[in-house]
């Protein structure tokens, strides 16, 4: 699963929606995120109308307005994708535009 979150300067919603998407990630084994501030690079968010904070790409199909839920971002698991048991994925985290978050 590939996360695209979209963010900008001063958006309310933008910390509450990364700390959803950064505890998922950490939690559920093949989520790949990656972090667009539409104020400087609006990435994939092009052409498909997206201009308001936080929104969600989801695998390049699925838009998601606002601040998700967990069972948001479950329900677009594929088959298979699961909970992580073995604890947190020990990952370096980035804030560049569009790099893996």
């Amino acid at each position: 699963m590939r996360i695209d979150l979209f963010i900008a300067p001063g958006c309310p919603g933008c910390p509450a929606a990364r700390k959803v998407i950064e505890d998922f990630a950490r939690n559920t084994t093949g989520v790949e995120v990656h972090e667009w501030d539409l104020s400087r690079d609006p990435g994939p968010a092009a052409g498909r109308g997206i201009f308001a904070t936080p929104t969600l790409l989801i695998d390049g199909i699925h838009i998601l307005p606002g601040v998700p839920s967990t069972s948001d971002l479950e329900r677009h698991l594929e088959p298979g994708a699961r909970a992580n048991a073995q604890g947190p994925r020990d990952e370096t985290s980035t804030r560049e535009s569009g790099d893996r978050v």
